[in-house]
């Protein structure tokens, strides 16, 4: 795998400066580059273009697992740039570049512009195509805190949230026009043209409703005790993320806790407790929006 741009403003047609961008590495590692008016570029948390090592702190930033991954990255106005996946900041820089303000490139999702020198025609091209799904991107123009984060992770985007400029959740499914939630309406469009449509550049839509049975957490097509073994494992043991969160999602609150297993435990055991939500006994799509989701449950056709 090549680089691959999850979010950016890229270099433009007159200034060739980039601003920044957020990326995976061929490692399958997160890093977000930035540059200055002064063509100069910073990487973080590992250098790049021959700069020297940032002041950083690394945790796991490997998110090229085919699984899906909550991202989020902030730079404060003092310079500190943290990175969290999957709602835990997994590195933290200080003393990090700042971006350059010369820069009238539109927002992309998905890829980046540049070349290295002279582009094309004039024209700086879309690159770094990211080769996965993408889904519910957002944009802030404020440093989210970290327990901020952490609510965006556990229960989405708010659309009327504090600094929100941007927020589109891809829900159309067809057509060229994106449309942005939030009260700034910066609405975009796929590809390089907002009216035609099949061009190199522009992204499939791809459906997300995955069909699920709720609380089959282990997908084995039954739920009993070993589905709340599958979430305490996930939770305090040894056990793999489960490909479908939101079958572990048994109250469906949007988070997996231990309420899960207790839920589920409950629904066993005690006629009293009210049902599983939906879908539940059967196979279906989750009728809720959070941040949990579903890549994969083969028990459901």
């Amino acid at each position: 795998m090549g680089r691959s741009a999850i979010i950016a403003r890229g270099e433009d047609d007159n200034s060739f400066n980039l601003s920044w961008q957020a990326y995976v590495k061929q490692d399958g590692t997160l890093q977000v580059m930035l540059e200055n008016q002064n063509d100069t570029n910073f990487c973080y948390p590992f250098s790049c273009m021959g700069q020297p090592q940032p002041t950083c702190t690394f945790g796991n930033l490997f998110v090229a697992d085919d699984l899906w991954h909550h991202i989020a990255i902030t730079r404060s106005a003092s310079g500190v740039l943290v990175l969290y996946v999957d709602g835990q900041a997994e590195s933290t820089c200080t003393q990090t570049g700042v971006p350059s303000s010369n820069n009238f490139q539109s927002l992309t999702i998905g890829c980046t512009h540049g070349t290295i020198g002279p582009p094309p025609g004039g024209i700086e091209p879309p690159i770094w195509f990211f080769p996965g799904l993408i889904d519910e991107p957002a944009m802030w123009n404020v440093a989210l805190e970290a327990g901020e984060v952490s609510t965006v992770f556990d229960s989405g985007v708010d659309p009327g949230g504090t600094g929100l400029v941007g927020y589109w959740d891809f829900d159309a499914g067809s057509g060229q026009p994106v449309l942005d939630l939030s009260a700034a309406a910066n609405h975009g469009f796929l590809g390089t043209d907002s009216d035609v449509a099949g061009e190199p550049a522009d992204p499939q839509w791809v459906s997300l409703d995955i069909a699920f049975r709720r609380a089959d957490c282990n997908a084995d097509g039954q739920t009993d005790i070993a589905d709340a073994v599958s979430v305490l494992n996930y939770l305090f043991g040894s056990g793999a993320e489960p490909p479908c969160g939101d079958a572990c999602d048994i109250n469906d609150d949007g988070s997996l806790d231990i309420s899960d297993a207790i839920s589920s435990l409950a629904d066993l055991f005690d006629p009293t407790f009210p049902p599983i939500p939906p879908p539940h006994p059967g196979c279906g799509a989750d009728p809720t929006s959070d941040g949990v989701n579903c890549s994969a449950f083969p028990p459901c056709p």
